[in-house]
C-alpha cells in the first residue's frame, strides 16, 4: 500500500511539473499583432566608378580606352540629405536628388556633417551633371548614372558627390583618377529603400 502511495504521489508531483513547464513556456509566448514594426531604411548601397583613365591599380593601359572599375567604395550619407528624406517625405517638398559632381584635384573623405574640404569641377568637362535615372521594376531601387568626357590633360579628381540643385545629399571618396583629353569617368550611384 505505502508502494501504491508513492507511486500516485510521484504521478501527481510529475504532472505538476510538466503543467508548471507548459505554463512557464506560455508566459513568455508573444501575441500576434496587426502592427507593423519595419521601418524605413533609404542608403545608396553600391556607388560604382569607372573610367578609361589612369589610376593606381589599373590593370589594362589607359592608352587603350579600356573602361575599368576604380571601386565600389562606400558612401557617407550627409546630415543635410537626411534633412532632405525628412522634408521629402513629411511635405513631399524636395527636388529631384540627380545631379552629380566631381572634387577638383584632391578632396577629403566625405562626413556626415559635409564640412570636408570639396572644390567641385566647373571647367574641362567635369562641370555638375544631370544624371540619368534608371529605375528598377518598382522595386524602391533605382540608379543615377553619368559619364564625364575630359577635355584637358591631367585632370584629377578623387570625390563626387550626388545631390539636388542647391543641397548635398551624399558623397564618397575613391581612388584618385588622373584624367588625359577624351578619358571618360562614369560614376553610377545606385540607390535602395527598404
Amino acid at each position: 500500500m505505502k508502494n501504491k502511495v508513492m507511486y500516485s504521489l510521484f504521478g501527481i508531483f510529475f504532472t505538476f511539473i510538466v503543467l508548471g513547464l507548459y505554463a512557464i513556456n506560455g508566459i513568455g509566448v508573444p501575441l500576434e499583432s496587426n502592427s507593423l514594426n519595419q521601418g524605413i531604411d533609404i542608403e545608396g548601397y553600391e556607388v560604382v566608378i569607372s573610367t578609361t583613365g589612369d589610376f593606381e591599380g589599373r590593370e589594362t593601359p589607359s592608352h587603350e580606352g579600356i573602361y575599368e572599375i576604380v571601386g565600389k567604395p562606400h558612401n557617407t550619407l550627409y546630415n543635410d540629405g537626411m534633412d532632405m528624406t525628412y522634408n521629402c517625405l513629411s511635405s513631399g517638398s524636395c527636388d529631384a536628388i540627380t545631379n552629380i559632381t566631381l572634387c577638383n584635384t584632391t578632396c577629403a573623405t566625405p562626413v556626415a556633417a559635409g564640412t570636408e574640404d570639396y572644390i567641385e569641377h566647373d571647367t574641362c568637362g567635369l562641370t555638375s551633371a544631370i544624371g540619368t535615372v534608371y529605375e528598377q521594376a518598382g522595386n524602391g531601387n533605382w540608379t543615377v548614372e553619368n559619364t564625364f568626357t575630359s577635355t584637358c590633360d591631367d585632370v584629377v579628381t578623387n570625390v563626387t558627390r550626388l545631390q539636388n540643385t542647391s543641397t548635398k545629399f551624399a558623397g564618397v571618396a575613391f581612388t584618385s583618377v588622373t584624367l588625359q583629353t577624351d578619358d571618360q569617368l562614369n560614376i553610377n550611384w545606385s540607390i535602395k529603400v527598404s
